[in-house]
């Protein structure tokens, strides 16, 4: 990976700022499809603790030369075969530079 991207671990002290994080970036989506029952925009504190607090659940802010610019979540499946991402997210100041590209390219 670049250097000048990083991975960092989330810890539970972080999730305030992951549940702002949901709601700055997942606000524009929400305005326009008015999803109120699966919409990121109204995770709880409550669950994010809860996911995060899951063995095969891990949680990264992703980096760009020291700054913040996303997170992402991933789980892994029992058998330790499988792994999906859920959210992958950049804060909306930084879309639109190819930092998500970045992040699932990255080791």
């Amino acid at each position: 990976m670049n250097e000048s991207f990083n991975f960092a671990t989330v810890t539970k002290a972080d999730l305030p700022l992951i549940q702002q994080m949901y709601q700055s970036t997942f606000k524009p989506i929400y305005l326009k499809y008015q999803d109120d029952q699966t919409d990121p925009l109204f995770e709880s504190l409550v669950s994010l603790e809860e996911k995060w607090s899951r063995p095969n659940n891990h949680f990264y802010f992703f980096n760009h030369r020291n700054v913040r610019v996303g997170m992402l979540r991933i789980i892994v499946s029992q058998n330790r075969q499988t792994a999906r991402l859920s959210p992958l997210l950049i804060l909306p100041q930084f879309q639109g530079r190819g930092y998500a590209q970045q992040m699932l390219h990255s080791e």
